[in-house]
């Protein structure tokens, strides 16, 4: 094997990782009821049925960024929607636009779809390439809506003026969620100083005026009382509606100006923020799509494994943080970590972060030819030749992972390293029968043996397919081949087995390998040692001696945390 090999990153970032397609929609149950009951919120028509449809993998793209914890992602819809004007959805979302989804949900009054995309945590206050805001979106939409619920009445169509009379229903939710999330309603666009709250004035909606009211919009009481903008007369034609604005502007005028209502939490359960997941850790849902990156619901995937995610409220990003619990020992320390932190390493690496990647397969290679210089009589022994084999057309050094990685892309692993071991047997060298040879050298789905050994003191029975090792029901670390064996062990085991300090059973390839990895080339290489100088190096086996007892030790085989 060259001590240099090229990393095949097809090999790394598998098709696991790709979007996929997932209907699991992202929102608390309740609120999916309320939807469901209620026909004026067009849950049918809803675009949180489609997203797949614009583009596969929308839902999962937006949740693995959501999960993350990276910046929004923009959308480029392949829109069938035949518009005209400036007003256009082809005008607005375009490659470059720089629209995120809650833009589009907000400019189509898509209520379900907005309050998804809060969920999943898309900025409220995401400026597109224009400036605008999903609430300029949403404003200017009702505004526009006002003029054809108008035209409509002129028409005595009457059933067109229902039709925009739900539609601003469904903007004016769709306003209210965006506040309750407060956002900026100050932010303007760069061609355009005419606010949300001036929209809200032009269109004479006194609910939302209300609303941006109660929210602190107290400018409203310097707008004009008459409309001053021809574009706008037509709105203000109504006596009525003008005296009450006149009334709402004069009781301002004359009320002490109470502070904003406290942000709702953007989970979505109706509490204030600060009563919710600024608290502290909550449960992710579960049935929202599992974080480990399959399309499956969480409560039938990572779950039912007993992993735990956890959310929380991270106040420095002013954004959701998704996390996973892990426990690390009988002192009950605990470790959060983010489910998808090696997916966030292999896909953000630099040049810098590449060539620390490379330099770990280029130390496995060293490895590798390290024990290939090894007498055959020394005290550590030599890897298997299967397992060797398997090594190096993998590049992957596996040492038992407690669980580290999500079951799917352990599974792909798993079986990229079994089938290189095929391969091997394929070959037709080796005169062990194709049994023993993977007793040998397969790995389960955590990088443990394939084949389970009985850790009874002084049995050697290995497991093949018509005989299966058990495992303790309690710590789930050890493996026996009966019963008897099991009680007669359980003297030895009780302690580590209440504390859950059992070290997980290793084959001994790994025990050899990653003893050399970990005592000999990793200490080398963070001394600074040139890795080419390394290679010229392999010759000095003779440091290998003071090492072989803690190699011998399965305890050494470090699993991931």
């Amino acid at each position: 094997m060259s001590s240099s090999p090229s990393i095949r990153w097809d090999d790394i970032v598998h098709e696991f990782h790709k979007p996929k397609r997932t209907d699991h929609v992202c929102l608390p149950r309740a609120l999916l009821e309320e939807f469901q009951s209620n026909p004026g919120w067009s849950y049918e028509l809803s675009l949180i049925h489609k997203l797949d449809d614009l583009s596969l993998g929308t839902r999962d793209t937006i949740l693995r960024h959501y999960i993350l914890g990276r910046g929004d992602i923009y959308v480029f819809p392949e829109l069938r929607i035949d518009e005209v004007g400036d007003w256009s959805l082809r005008k607005q979302f375009y490659d470059g636009s720089r629209s995120t989804y809650l833009h589009l949900a907000a400019r189509l009054g898509d209520v379900p779809f907005v309050y998804e995309c809060i969920r999943l945590g898309v900025n409220v206050d995401c400026r597109d390439v224009s400036g605008r805001t999903p609430l300029c979106f949403a404003l200017q939409e009702v505004a526009m809506s006002h003029h054809r619920l108008l035209r409509a009445k002129q028409r005595k169509n009457t059933s067109d003026a229902e039709a925009w009379i739900a539609h601003l229903k469904q903007l004016r939710r769709i306003v209210q969620a965006l506040l309750e999330q407060h956002a900026d309603f100050r932010l303007v666009a760069h061609d355009d100083a005419r606010s949300p709250v001036h929209w809200a004035w032009y269109a004479l909606d006194l609910e939302l005026i209300e609303l941006f009211v109660a929210h602190g919009a107290f400018e409203i009481i310097t707008f004009p009382l008459g409309a001053n903008e021809a574009a706008c007369m037509p709105l203000w034609a109504n006596p009525a509606e003008v005296a009450s604005l006149r009334q709402l502007v004069s009781r301002l005028a004359g009320d002490e100006r109470p502070p904003r209502p406290t942000r709702r939490c953007p989970c979505l359960s109706g509490k204030p923020l600060a009563e919710c997941h600024a608290l502290g850790y909550r449960p992710y849902p579960s049935h929202f799509p599992c974080p480990c990156g399959t399309a499956r619901p969480y409560e039938k995937c990572c779950a039912r494994r007993g992993i735990e995610y956890l959310e929380k409220w991270d106040e420095v990003k002013k954004r959701m943080a998704v996390d996973r619990r892990m426990n690390l020992g009988p002192e009950g320390a605990v470790k959060y970590e983010n489910p998808l932190s090696y997916f966030r390493t292999l896909s953000t690496l630099d040049g810098e972060g590449i060539a620390r990647v490379e330099d770990q397969v280029k130390l496995l290679a060293l490895t590798i030819k390290f024990n290939d210089a090894l007498p055959d009589n020394n005290a550590c022994g030599k890897a298997d030749p299967a397992f060797r084999h398997a090594a190096m057309h993998t590049y992957i050094l596996p040492r038992p992972m407690n669980n580290w990685f999500t079951k799917a892309y352990a599974k792909l692993l798993t079986e990229k390293w079994n089938d290189s071991v095929d391969e091997y047997i394929a070959l037709g060298t080796d005169q062990r029968s194709a049994l023993e040879i993977e007793q040998a050298a397969k790995l389960d789905n955590d990088f443990r043996p394939l084949w389970k050994r009985c850790e009874a003191n002084g049995c050697t029975t290995v497991g093949r397919p018509w005989l299966k090792m058990k495992c303790c029901s309690a710590c789930k670390k050890i493996y026996y081949c009966s019963a008897a064996c099991q009680k007669a062990h359980w003297k030895d085991h009780k302690h580590l087995c209440k504390q859950g300090t059992h070290h997980l059973q290793s084959l001994r390839s790994q025990v050899i390998y990653v003893g050399i990895f970990d005592h000999v080339m990793t200490p080398l290489y963070k001394k600074g040692e040139p890795l080419d100088e390394l290679e010229t190096r392999i010759e000095l086996v003779h440091e290998i001696s003071r090492l072989v007892p803690n190699w011998l030790n399965p305890t050494s085989v470090t699993p991931l945390p």
